[in-house]
């Protein structure tokens, strides 16, 4: 049988941190590259997101050094962060690729309309020219002929 654990809440404030400072970082324009060092950098700056780790690293029961519990922080968020990215440019790719669909339907379209308008036009020079080749025939001369539409 499986057991899934629910995360401390300390842990699911750090990983909220990271995504708000990756979305801080990240911006509204595509951004082409992302510094994941720069990112952690920040986090680590921010003494409520230490204090947190710190709380977790003491509950965890297990002896923990600084220096280790600090190398695991950093670990666990430059991962966080490069799957975030991972995801980030599959969303960028992914909304591309709408964008080309729409536009190529769009395109589409507006072709097909031209296409439409160009065989209307053509059909109505034709009636035109059809019409006066008509009149034309209902002189006496031609009475004879007979016109089919």
């Amino acid at each position: 049988m499986w057991t899934l654990w629910y995360p401390k809440e300390y842990l699911t404030n750090i990983f909220v941190a990271a995504e708000l400072q990756f979305r801080v970082h990240t911006g509204k324009e595509v951004c082409h590259k992302i510094c994941v060092d720069k990112i952690v950098d920040i986090l680590f700056q921010k003494p409520v997101l230490r204090s947190k780790w710190n709380m977790l690293v003491e509950e965890c029961g297990c002896e923990i050094t600084k220096g280790r519990s600090i190398i695991f922080l950093d670990q666990i968020l430059s991962l966080f962060i490069k799957i975030r990215s991972f995801s980030y440019a599959k969303d960028i790719v992914q909304k591309y690729e709408i964008q080309q669909k729409a536009t190529g339907y769009i395109k589409k379209c507006l072709l097909q309309e031209k296409f439409v308008l160009t065989q209307l036009n053509f059909k109505t020079e034709y009636i035109g020219i059809y019409g006066n080749l008509r009149k034309f025939l209902k002189f006496p001369y031609f009475k004879h002929i007979k016109m089919t539409a």
